[in-house]
C-alpha cells in the first residue's frame, strides 16, 4: 500500500508529459530515418568502390598474365628466326629444293613442338615468297598467296608492332575465316625502320583470351577490346546487358576501377570495371545488386518497412518499457517467488557466465594470433604451446579441452578448434594431443612450446601451413611443427618440370613421365602450399591443353579435400596413360594416313621407271629415312619391298593374260633391267618369269 501514492503521481506525471514525450520521439523517429538514408546510400557507394578496386586485381592479373604470353611467345619467336635453317628461308641468297625442304621441314617441327603455335609465316623479301607451315595456305609467291591480310601486313611492316600481338581475320566472309593474334619479327635500320624479310608466328585467337583469362575467369566476367568488341564472357546470358554500360565505360578517360548502376527488367544491375594497362582492354562484371552486395536489399526494404511501422511500434514499446521500468523489482519478486517454478534463474545466470567466459577466450586468442591488443588482467603463464585440432567429433573434443585443460584458450577458425596450451599443459602437449586423436578421431598439428606470446602468430601461420599440406601425411594423426619445412624455395627445375613431363608424354613414354613426376614431387615438397598449387595446376593446365577432355584433372575443391598424396598420384597417373594413348592413337593415324598417301601413289606410278623411296620422300618434303621409318611402322614393310610387290603382282597379272616377252613386260611394270627384274621376281614368287607362266599354262 505504500507505493500506492508514488505510482498515482508517476501516472499523473506520464499523462501530462506524454505529448511531449511523443513529439519527441516522433522528431528522433524522422532525423533517425533520414540519418539511416544518407548511412545507406554512403554505405552502398562506399561498398561499391571498394568492390570495384578489388576486382581490379582481375584486370592487373589479365595483364600480367598477358605480358607474360606475349614474353613466351616473343622467346619463342627469336629462337625460331635466328635458328640456321629458317635464317636460310629469310636470306636474299637463294637456296636449292632440297635445302627449302628440310628447311620447311624444321620450321614444321617448331610448330608442332608448341601447342600455342597455329601456323609460321616466313616472308623473303628478296625473292617475294612466301613460305607456309598452314597446310591450307600452300608456300607461294605474296601475289598468288591465299592468306591476303597476312600478305597486306607483310607488305606494310609497322615497328611499332614489331613482336606484338596484331589481331587479324584470315579468310573473311569465307567459309574457313578464321581469327588470329599474329606476331612479326624482322629487323630494324639505326633508324628503327623495318628492314630484311619477316617472320610471323600465328596463334589461334581463342587461345590467346582463353590464356588471359583461364585462371581468374568468371562467369559474371566480360572482357571487351578498346572498341568495344567482345573478347571473351564467362556466361552467354550477361552479354545480353552489356549494351546498357557500354558507352559509358568506353566514354571514361580514367585508368581508375569505378562502377555503373542501372536498372533494367525490374532489377538493378552492377558493372564493375577496370582497364587494362597494356593493351587498353577493359575487364567487365555485371551482376545483379543483390548478389554484388548480400542482403544489401534486403537491408534496405527492412529498413523502409521499420521505418514505416516505426512510429505506431515505437510509441507501444515505449509505453510497455515505461510500465515495466516502473515495476522491476514486482517483476523480479514475481519470477522468483513462485513455487514449484520449474525456472533456475541461477542456473541461467551461470550459464549465461559460462558462455560470456568461452566467449572471452575465443576473444583473446584471436586477438593473440593476430598480434593485437589483449587484456592485459588476463593471467598467461609461459611456456605457450598451440593446437590445431581438424575433424572429429567437435562437440566430444570441447569437452575433452575443457575438462582436461580448463585454463587453455579456445577458437574455432576455419574448421578447426584453435587451442592455446599454458604452463604445464603446454609441457605436455604431445600427450594431450594423443588423447584427443584418440577420443574424438580428430587430426592433431602440434606447434613447439614458446616462451613469448609474440611468437604465437608465427607459430599459428606454420600449423595452418602443415594442415594445408597434410596429404603429404597420409595415416599420421598427430603432426608436429617439426614436420613441417615449408620455407624452401619453388627450383627453376620444378617449374620446367612439367613442361618435360609433357615432352616425355607427347613422344608415348609413359615410365619416364612417371619418374620425372616423381622427380618432380621431391623437388615441390618442403616448398609453400600456395607454390605446390601453382606447379600442380600448371600441369594439370598442360594435361587438359593436350587432351581437354580430361578437364578438369584436378580442382580447388579435390585439393581441400585432399588427404593423401597418392590421390593426387592416381588422377595425375590417370592423366598420363590417357594422354599416351591419345597420342600414340594421333601418330598410328597419322602414319597410316602417310602410309596410305605412299601407297597409292605407288599403285598408281608403278611403271614409272625412276619411282623410288627418294622420289616419293621428295614429293612429300620429307626426307627419305623418316619418311621410310613412318611407312614400315603402318605397314611392316619398307618402301622399296612394297614398289617391288606390287610391280610383281602387275607383272604376274601380264604373265597370265598376255604373250609378251619378259624383257617388255619388265619394262612395262618399272624395271630397266630384265636382269634384276629376274632376281625381284624369283625373290617374290620363288620362280622365274618363264618358269611361272609355264606352270600357269600347265595348270590351265
Amino acid at each position: 500500500m505504500d507505493n500506492e501514492p508514488k505510482y498515482s503521481t508517476f501516472s499523473a506525471g506520464f499523462k501530462q508529459n506524454s505529448k511531449v514525450l511523443f513529439l519527441l520521439f516522433g522528431v528522433a523517429l524522422l532525423v533517425l530515418s533520414v540519418v539511416i538514408g544518407i548511412v545507406y546510400l554512403s554505405f552502398q557507394k562506399i561498398a561499391l568502390n571498394s568492390l570495384a578496386l578489388q576486382d581490379s586485381e582481375f584486370a592487373r592479373q589479365t595483364d600480367a598474365l598477358g605480358a607474360f604470353t606475349d614474353s613466351m611467345i616473343q622467346q619463342y619467336g627469336m629462337q625460331i628466326f635466328y635458328d640456321p635453317s629458317v635464317a636460310r628461308l629469310l636470306d636474299e641468297t637463294d637456296i636449292s629444293e632440297l635445302e627449302r625442304v628440310y628447311d620447311l621441314r624444321t620450321l614444321n617441327a617448331f610448330v608442332s613442338s608448341r601447342n600455342f603455335l597455329s601456323s609460321v609465316f616466313v616472308f623473303n623479301r628478296y625473292s617475294d615468297y612466301i613460305y607456309s607451315t598452314d597446310y591450307r595456305m600452300l608456300s607461294a609467291p605474296t601475289d598468288e598467296f591465299a592468306d591476303e591480310s597476312a600478305v597486306e601486313l607483310f607488305k606494310n611492316p609497322d615497328v611499332e608492332t614489331r613482336m606484338k600481338p596484331i589481331l587479324r581475320v584470315a579468310f573473311p566472309g569465307e567459309e574457313f575465316q578464321h581469327e588470329y593474334y599474329s606476331f612479326m619479327f624482322f629487323e630494324t635500320t639505326y633508324l628503327e625502320e623495318p628492314r630484311g624479310s619477316i617472320l610471323m608466328l600465328n596463334v589461334d585467337k581463342s587461345w590467346y583470351i582463353d590464356k588471359l583469362t583461364e585462371l581468374y575467369g568468371q562467369e559474371s566476367c566480360l572482357l571487351i577490346d578498346e572498341d568495344g568488341k567482345l573478347l571473351s564472357s564467362g556466361n552467354p546470358e550477361i552479354v545480353n546487358e552489356l549494351p546498357l554500360f557500354l558507352d559509358e565505360v568506353l566514354s571514361e578517360e580514367t585508368d581508375e576501377a569505378n562502377y555503373i548502376m542501372k536498372r533494367h527488367g525490374g532489377k538493378e544491375l552492377v558493372c564493375l570495371y577496370s582497364r587494362i594497362d597494356s593493351n587498353d582492354w577493359y575487364c567487365l562484371r555485371i551482376l545483379p545488386l543483390e548478389e554484388c552486395l548480400p542482403g544489401l536489399l534486403e537491408l534496405r526494404n527492412g529498413i523502409g518497412a521499420g521505418l514505416s511501422l516505426g512510429f505506431a511500434l515505437l510509441f507501444l514499446g515505449i509505453g510497455v518499457s515505461l510500465i515495466y521500468l516502473y515495476f522491476p523489482f514486482r517483476h523480479i519478486r514475481a519470477v522468483l517467488g513462485k513455487d514449484g517454478d520449474e525456472a533456475d534463474p541461477s542456473g541461467q545466470i551461470d550459464n549465461l557466465l559460462q558462455k560470456s567466459g568461452e566467449y572471452q577466450k575465443a576473444r583473446n586468442l584471436r586477438s593473440i594470433l593476430e598480434n593485437k591488443y589483449i587484456d592485459q588482467k588476463l593471467e598467461l603463464v609461459p611456456p605457450f604451446t598451440l593446437l590445431l585440432l581438424d575433424g572429429g567429433d567437435v562437440m566430444k573434443l570441447r569437452e575433452l579441452i575443457n575438462r582436461l585443460c580448463p585454463q587453455a584458450l579456445l577458437d574455432r577458425q576455419h574448421g578447426c578448434e584453435v587451442v592455446l596450451l599454458m604452463d604445464n599443459d603446454a609441457l605436455r602437449a604431445g600427450e594431450l594431443c594423443g588423447t584427443f586423436v584418440q577420443q574424438s578421431g580428430c587430426r592433431c598439428f602440434c606447434g613447439i612450446p614458446r616462451k613469448t606470446l609474440a611468437e604465437l602468430p608465427a607459430c599459428y601461420k606454420i600449423l595452418t601451413e602443415l594442415r594445408s599440406q597434410q596429404f603429404w601425411y597420409a595415416g599420421q594423426w598427430v603432426l608436429s611443427e617439426k614436420d613441417c619445412c615449408c620455407t624452401k624455395p619453388l627450383s627453376d627445375k620444378s617449374r620446367e618440370q612439367p613442361h618435360q613431363i609433357m615432352t616425355a608424354l607427347k613422344g608415348r613414354d609413359l615410365e619416364g613421365a612417371r619418374a620425372l613426376w616423381q622427380e618432380l614431387l621431391g623437388e615441390v615438397r618442403g616448398s609453400s602450399y600456395v607454390e605446390q598449387l601453382v606447379v600442380f595446376h600448371k600441369m594439370a593446365e598442360l594435361l587438359e591443353g593436350a587432351l581437354p577432355e580430361l578437364k578438369p584433372v584436378i580442382s580447388n575443391d579435390f585439393m581441400n579435400k585432399l588427404r593423401d598424396i597418392e590421390e593426387l598420384n592416381s588422377r595425375f597417373d590417370e592423366a598420363f596413360a590417357a594422354v599416351v594413348r591419345y597420342n600414340q592413337e594421333q601418330r598410328k593415324t597419322r602414319l597410316d594416313g602417310i602410309a596410305a598417301q605412299v601407297a597409292q601413289m605407288i599403285d598408281e606410278e608403278y611403271a614409272d621407271q625412276n619411282l623410288s623411296p627418294a622420289s616419293i620422300a621428295d614429293r612429300l618434303n620429307m626426307s627419305s629415312a623418316y619418311l621410310g621409318r613412318l611407312f614400315h611402322e603402318s605397314l611392316q614393310i619398307s618402301i622399296s619391298q612394297y614398289i617391288n610387290q606390287i610391280r610383281v603382282e602387275k607383272a604376274e597379272e601380264l604373265l597370265r593374260s598376255t604373250a609378251l616377252p619378259v624383257e617388255n613386260i619388265a619394262e612395262k611394270v618399272g624395271f630397266s633391267n630384265p636382269k634384276y627384274f629376274y632376281v625381284v621376281f624369283k625373290n617374290v614368287c620363288g620362280k622365274t618369269p618363264l618358269q611361272y607362266r609355264k606352270s600357269i599354262v600347265e595348270n590351265n
